[in-house]
């Protein structure tokens, strides 16, 4: 099982993000992350010309205590279903408001870093286990710096990535945006 966790990082192993896991099998797909900025426009009513009561005090709120720091943006995320990437979404935006982090829409310009993400769920035999790796880039596409880990389940599914629980995402999240935080400290 470790070995294959081990080529499942290896196929990553490329200074091009393009490069790595690119073969597009059944399970995997593409997600965009979302910023809490993003999170908040989408959650507007359809019609509705003004937010509802106390919600724009809350955006203000949440505008005035945004995180300072280097632009980061995630690009889309490849291997995961959309219903992951959706909530690994809000999960990575709580975690980078929790550690400092400013994250920028990804159609927005400026930003000093991108990180693409790779995701597998797999069964290894006791449950799941669901890999991931994220490739720190620069604005030109070169990679500086690789984050990557594991959360295990005990939960087993036809489907891996259905034993996926919310809590392994969040643990996903958290340890990304603290080993990142310590990466940012260090430049």
């Amino acid at each position: 099982m470790v070995l294959f966790s081990c080529l499942i990082l290896a196929a990553c192993n490329t200074s091009n993000f393009g490069d790595g896991l690119s073969g597009k099998t059944p399970s995997q797909e593409v997600g965009n992350i979302q910023t809490s900025s993003q999170i908040s426009e989408n959650a507007l009513v359809e019609g509705q010309s003004e937010p509802p009561p106390g919600q724009l005090a809350s955006n203000i709120q949440q505008f005035a205590s945004l995180p300072s720091g280097p632009g980061i943006t995630f690009l889309p995320v490849t291997g995961a279903p959309q219903r992951s990437v959706t909530a690994l979404s809000t999960s990575l935006s709580n975690a980078a408001n929790s550690n400092g982090i400013n994250l920028i829409p990804s159609n927005a310009s400026g930003a000093a870093y991108r990180i693409k993400g790779y995701f597998s769920a797999l069964d290894d035999g006791k449950g799941t286990l669901l890999v991931y790796v994220w490739d720190v880039l620069d604005p030109s596409g070169s990679r500086l710096h690789r984050i990557s880990g594991q959360q295990h389940t005990n939960r087993k599914s036809a489907d891996p990535w259905s034993a996926v629980s919310n809590n392994e995402i969040d643990r996903v999240a958290s340890d990304t945006m603290a080993q990142l935080r310590l990466w940012l400290a260090k430049r």
